[in-house]
């Protein structure tokens, strides 16, 4: 399993054919990127990647997005 922190991000949407593209980075270089029809799937990993840095990490081999460990009652 290799993670690699993403430090950038770019949202896409695709309203012709219904898709969603978030693209990930790391130092300007692309790393991954999520594909999906699904609105709230899209909505929730852009809100991760939007309020819960820096430690957010892409596992392009499994294709999952971690959050790295954050403090309990830290808020929103």
């Amino acid at each position: 399993m290799a993670l690699q922190q993403v430090t950038g991000y770019q949202a896409n949407l695709d309203p012709v054919n219904g898709r969603h593209y978030i693209n990930l980075y790391r130092n300007n270089t692309q790393i991954g990127r999520i594909n999906t029809s699904d609105t709230l799937l899209f909505q929730t990993a852009v809100d991760l990647l939007r309020n819960e840095g820096p430690n957010i990490y892409w596992n392009d081999s499994a294709s999952i997005l971690h959050i790295g460990l954050e403090p309990v009652g830290e808020g929103e």
